[in-house]
């Protein structure tokens, strides 16, 4: 992988297994014994048709009700709603399929918009719910490949673009959880900013620790939702000052 040796981000290279060669149609099974793979293969091969049939079927379901008078872009939407939707488990979306089983934070909050965007609101919920009640005590969420991560403020972005979802008592919760957040990263202050730790950003095969500028940007998304929601916080005009400050370059904000 020249381009990850160039930015000094290992490994630069991999063995890649080739186990067997196929062609044309064949099924794959795993189970516990060989028998029992054996069985479920030879059943799943008698059934295939029924079971194309069924697949067909649900991602016929699960695009339905798409409406765009430009046919190309009604099909890109109908494949992005399609390609949630294979991602989709009973509490979150796993991180991508077949190599990434896994629920990523981070992941899994930039992309339930899409899931709210085509109805799938009640999920929605569970998963901003589920997350509220993962909030560790430095304001940060679990990573996977990682402990953890520093843009736990996506889940506050989120809050807020859905806050429909939820009722009075729910949104009494999110706002003490947002405030609970924000009381975490103030003790994290340096010099003014919100510092993280090593590979904690979404960049996380890199080192890049210190004050990031999407960090800064996160915990001012959850400063304004909780002014939404009825409590301004001192933070919140604080940091914007210092922001500026440290990131502005004339015309753009950045800080590398």
């Amino acid at each position: 992988y020249s381009y990850d040796e160039q930015r000094k981000s290992p490994p630069f290279s991999r063995y890649v297994l080739r186990g067997v060669r196929a062609n044309g149609s064949f099924v794959l099974a795993f189970a516990h014994s060989k028998d029992d793979a054996k069985r479920l293969a030879v059943s799943s091969w008698k059934k295939k048709e029924v079971l194309r049939a069924e697949a067909r079927s649900k991602a016929e379901e699960l695009i339905r009700g798409v409406e765009d008078s430009d046919e190309e872009r009604k099909t890109a939407v109908e494949c992005a709603r399609y390609s949630l939707a294979a991602l989709r488990e009973d509490h979150g979306l796993f991180a991508g399929l077949p190599w990434f089983h896994q629920r990523w934070a981070r992941d899994e909050l930039i992309s339930i918009k899409g899931l709210f965007l085509s109805g799938q609101k009640t999920l929605v919920k569970v998963i901003l719910l589920d997350w509220l009640g993962k909030l560790q005590p430095d304001g940060s969420l679990p990573g996977t490949q990682t402990m953890r991560i520093a843009d736990a403020g996506w889940l506050f972005v989120r809050c807020e673009d859905m806050r429909e979802l939820f009722n009075d008592k729910e949104r009494a919760y999110v706002l003490a959880k947002c405030l609970y957040f924000i009381a975490c990263i103030e003790k994290k202050l340096k010099e003014g900013l919100i510092h993280s730790g090593a590979n904690e950003t979404w960049m996380d095969s890199l080192e890049r620790s210190g004050a990031r500028i999407e960090i800064q940007c996160l915990a001012l998304a959850a400063c304004r939702l909780a002014r939404a929601l009825g409590k301004e916080v001192k933070l919140e005009r604080s940091l914007k000052e210092q922001v500026k400050t440290a990131f502005w370059r004339g015309k753009y904000l950045a800080d590398g």
